[in-house]
């Protein structure tokens, strides 16, 4: 089993032969952050500076909060990664964002990036290796049935935050008590949490080096079942 109330709830109906091995997605996310793997375009976009990254972004809730931080920090750089390449709320951002939002699909290495604040990332399959280029998360999925990964984004000391929907994600509610993460339900929470980590790069390393912490400790799950 995964964790100790797994173990706990098993002795209780009399079952003690348990191991807790743990949970082998740490060592997933682990193994791709190990690999090496560069997109030329996003440092291109990033030009050496401090990038927030809204990953897996899904429903309106995710789309009109992020949309109004983007609008109240425009002096940060954002990369959006819509859960679903749905039309919809790609068009909100391109719409929505006043210093300017252009889609990855659209650009080369040769695209002149200073007109743009956010750039929307468009394509699918590269999220987890794609967090490697920011210093601020926020995991999408919160406003609705759950979130999505967070450990992908900590692996790489990303502080995270997410909507109020996060209690069946573990790694989420373990990082919240640690100060990893937080929970949000609206835009002056949202900025209540991230002015700190944006102006103080002391608070930013300590929280990031929680986060990393915290998901390399959990790793060794696979080594665990398969022996």
């Amino acid at each position: 089993v995964q964790d100790e109330i797994s173990v706990q709830l098993l002795q209780g109906i009399g079952i003690t032969n348990v191991v807790q091995a743990g949970d082998p997605r740490f060592d997933r996310v682990a193994e791709i952050a190990a690999l090496p793997w560069e997109n030329l375009v996003v440092e291109k976009f990033k030009n050496n500076a401090k990038v927030f990254i809204a990953g897996s972004t899904c429903g309106a809730s995710d789309d009109d909060l992020v949309l109004q931080f983007i609008n109240r920090n425009p002096d940060v750089k954002f990369i959006v990664v819509p859960h679903d390449l749905n039309p919809e709320p790609i068009q909100k951002y391109l719409q929505g964002v006043k210093m300017r939002a252009v889609c990855y699909s659209d650009c080369t290495v040769e695209t002149d990036f200073n007109q743009f604040q956010v750039l929307i990332y468009n394509t699918i399959g590269t999220l987890a290796m794609l967090y490697r280029y920011g210093n601020w998360a926020y995991i999408g999925g919160g406003f609705i049935a759950g979130i999505h990964s967070v450990t992908e984004a900590t692996i790489y000391g990303l502080p995270c935050v997410f909507g109020p929907n996060y209690q069946k994600n573990r790694p989420g509610v373990e990082m919240i008590a640690l100060g990893a993460c937080t929970s949000v339900h609206d835009i002056e929470t949202l900025q209540k949490w991230f002015l700190p980590l944006k102006s103080d790069s002391l608070a930013l390393s300590k929280i990031s080096n929680l986060a990393t912490e915290y998901t390399l400790k959990n790793t060794g799950a696979t080594a665990k079942i398969l022996s």
